[in-house]
């Protein structure tokens, strides 16, 4: 019954292709607003290119704007995206909360609205609220943004709920269902100092923040340890030539009471290279915990590290290939968890995916064996 259904939603999927033109052009607000394709920022949604990067770094305007008043805009600034799947799934293996097996449904994956823009000039801004499968619609992140503290996007200043990320390397702008095995977005409350030169190609960014290290989460949870400023990262990017090399380090400190109740320290190193129509990207995660620890149990200590490696093809105007392969090795042991994610994405128009994707987990060290399909269809309006 379900190898049945999988052809018929695969046979669906490509009939559905022929009943749309070449040049549809559905866009959303910002290529609305500037009358643009959304290709000028972005490989495919929601991955950036480099305009998108300073586009978003200059606070949601082109370079040389001062920005309006929100209320001048001739456009409502809201966007969103959706997407909704066909997901087979076959769990082996121990580690496993709920009961190994194969399981087949239909899903709303995720779903998420945004505004995003100036305030006023000089001040821009960014609320989001969505779900992620069965999960109730909550609020996401919220930031005011200062820009031009030192003109040509030199010094901003941002202060709120946001994203610690680099650009080219995002959980929430990436091309595939399956999230980050790696720690590549952190959700922080604090402030942040970032900016860019020209023409180097340096873009930084350093902040203090609460330390809840909070991930996000697959099940789009936070973890809230404390509400202590304790937390505090740095990040730099290098770009030549297309090709940009990133570092970042993040720590936390444990404290008494309310504070942390261990010692966090993460250092990631990342590559991109972009020789267009291919892009690949190369990480590496480390992250040490330490607190005090249960002599009975353990020693107070534990490590992880996290390779990623990503390999992105556009194959034409539609057509985008996706390969990924990750690796965590925790508390540096011989047997390590491996990912591969395999995605393929026909895009109708720049806005709207059909999207399939192959995800195989092998869990040497957490026990948990996957094989997953899914089959869907990713919009943004």
């Amino acid at each position: 019954m379900q190898k049945t259904l999988l052809i018929i939603l695969i046979l669906l999927f490509t009939n559905i292709v022929y009943l749309f033109p070449e040049d549809a052009n559905a866009i959303p607000y910002f290529s609305r607003k500037y009358n643009t394709p959304c290709t000028m920022c972005h490989v495919r949604y929601p991955s950036l290119n480099t305009t998108g990067m300073t586009f978003k770094q200059n606070g949601y305007k082109l370079k040389g704007e001062e920005g309006e008043h929100v209320w001048q805009d001739k456009f409502f600034p809201l966007s969103g995206t959706a997407s909704f799947i066909y997901k087979s799934v076959d769990k082996k293996g121990t580690g496993w909360k709920e009961a190994d097996g194969t399981q087949a449904l239909f899903l709303l994956k995720n779903m998420e609205f945004f505004s995003a823009g100036t305030l006023a000039p000089q001040i821009s801004y960014y609320i989001s609220l969505g779900t992620e499968g069965k999960a109730p619609i909550t609020p996401g992140i919220a930031f005011v943004l200062f820009n031009d503290l030192i003109p040509e996007s030199l010094i901003n200043l941002k202060a709120g709920k946001f994203y610690n990320e680099f650009f080219y390397l995002s959980d929430k702008r990436r091309l595939t269902f399956e999230p980050y095995l790696s720690p590549v977005t952190l959700t922080q409350y604090g402030v942040e100092i970032n900016g860019e030169t020209h023409p180097q190609g340096i873009r930084y960014a350093a902040g203090a923040v609460n330390d809840e290290m909070t991930p996000d989460n697959q099940d789009n949870s936070d973890v809230d340890v404390s509400n202590n400023i304790r937390g505090y990262y740095a990040s730099f990017t290098y770009s030549i030539a297309g090709q940009t090399i990133g570092l970042r380090g993040y720590t936390t400190k444990a404290g008494k009471d309310s504070a942390a109740e261990k010692d966090h320290t993460q250092l990631d190193a990342n590559l991109n290279i972009n020789i267009s129509p291919v892009f690949f990207t190369i990480a590496f995660y480390n992250q040490s915990d330490k607190y005090d620890p249960d002599p009975d149990i353990d020693d107070g200590h534990i490590d992880q590290d996290n390779l990623l490696s990503e390999l992105i093809i556009k194959a034409g105007s539609k057509l985008i290939f996706d390969i990924r392969f990750e690796q965590q090795d925790i508390e540096n042991i011989r047997e390590r968890d491996n990912k591969y994610v395999y995605n393929i994405g026909y895009f109708i128009s720049p806005n709207i995916g059909l999207i399939s994707e192959y995800v195989k987990q092998e869990g040497a060290e957490s026990k948990k064996d996957e094989n997953r399909l899914e089959l869907g269809i990713q919009m943004a309006f």
